[in-house]
C-alpha cells in the first residue's frame, strides 16, 4: 500500500489495452504486455506520475516511438520503481537538452521531475514522428520494479495505492 500517484494524463484513463496477456494488435502475436495503452488524442500533455529522475529517453522511431523512463527511489529494503512512457509525440526539451548535451558532467544523472512535471505529449498516430508501432492515438505507460528489465506491476493498481 501507499498513497495514490499521479495519473499521467488529466481527465478519465480509457483503457485501449490492458497490462498483461493479449493479442497484439499490429503483430497479431499473444503475448505479455509490459504495461496499459491509454486513449488520448495526439498531442496530449503527458506528467510524472513519481518525482525521479530522468533515466533513459530516445527519440528514435523503434517500437515504442519516442520514450521518456524515470526511476524513482525506494524504501530502505525495497526495490526501485521505474514508470515508462512510450509513444510521445515529443520529449519535454527540458529533458532532452541535459541528456544530449554530450558532455560527461553529471547533468544526465541529475536531471529531477517532480510528480505531475510535464514528460511530453502524447502521439501514437500511425506515420507521425514518434509513432512507433502503433494503431492509433494513446500513451502507452509501464510501471517496473527491480532490475528494470521487467515490468511485473499493472500501472492501473499502482494509481490506487502503491
Amino acid at each position: 500500500g501507499g498513497d495514490p500517484m499521479t495519473p499521467p494524463l488529466t481527465g478519465p484513463l480509457v483503457i485501449t489495452s490492458p497490462w498483461g496477456t493479449r493479442v497484439h494488435p499490429v503483430t497479431g502475436e499473444t503475448r505479455h504486455h509490459n504495461g496499459v495503452d491509454l486513449r488520448c488524442p495526439q498531442g496530449t500533455p503527458v506528467y510524472a506520475v513519481l518525482g525521479g529522475y530522468l533515466h533513459g529517453l530516445d527519440l528514435g522511431d523503434g517500437v515504442g516511438g519516442y520514450w521518456v523512463r524515470l526511476v524513482h527511489g525506494a524504501a530502505p529494503g525495497e526495490a526501485l520503481t521505474w514508470s515508462t512512457y512510450c509513444h510521445l509525440s515529443e520529449v519535454d526539451p527540458g529533458l532532452v537538452v541535459p541528456w544530449y548535451a554530450g558532455v560527461d558532467d553529471g547533468r544526465q544523472r541529475a536531471t529531477y521531475v517532480r510528480e505531475g512535471d510535464s514528460i511530453g505529449l502524447s502521439g501514437g498516430s500511425p506515420g507521425t514522428p514518434g509513432a512507433g508501432r502503433s494503431t492509433g492515438p494513446h500513451l502507452h505507460w509501464s510501471i517496473w520494479r527491480g532490475s528494470g528489465s521487467r515490468a511485473d506491476a499493472d500501472p492501473m493498481a499502482w494509481l490506487e495505492g502503491r
